[in-house]
């Protein structure tokens, strides 16, 4: 339904000059991923997607020219525990911090606006313990 919308809204982009994009996935799109594709996204593109994207599938769809974002869970970084943050936050960058492409830990969809500052915190923290280079 709304494909022919976004592809519009790219080619305008595209033709007033804008390189760099960010697009957004909410929600599952396993079976959407070829209509993103088609979009000619730039490269270097950041690609966040939702928890229910499988991060993993999502970077060997669309290859080491696009940064993949994501995806802790927005619920549970509102209702979870720090601990439960931090092994969320830990848990996908262990699976994509070597993407060839380059990885950003983020939110799942955003960051709700009452989240405890501990589960930011923790989640900071993950980053830091697990997230350098070696």
């Amino acid at each position: 339904f709304s494909f022919p919308y976004i592809a519009f809204i790219h080619e305008e982009l595209q033709k007033r000059g804008v390189s760099s994009y960010q697009e957004h996935l909410c929600g599952q799109h396993k079976d959407d991923f070829g209509y993103f594709k088609s979009l000619s996204l730039p490269p270097r593109t950041c690609i966040s997607v939702d928890e229910q994207v499988d991060i993993k599938q999502a970077a060997a769809f669309f290859g080491e020219d696009y940064i993949l974002a994501g995806n802790v869970s927005s619920a549970t970084l509102i209702c979870g525990t720090p601990q439960e943050v931090y092994q969320a936050s830990r848990h996908v960058i262990e699976q994509m911090k070597y993407h060839p492409g380059g990885f950003i830990l983020m939110p799942s969809c955003d960051l709700p606006p009452y989240t405890p500052p501990l589960n930011l915190y923790a989640m900071l923290k993950a980053a830091r313990d697990f997230g350098s280079y070696q």
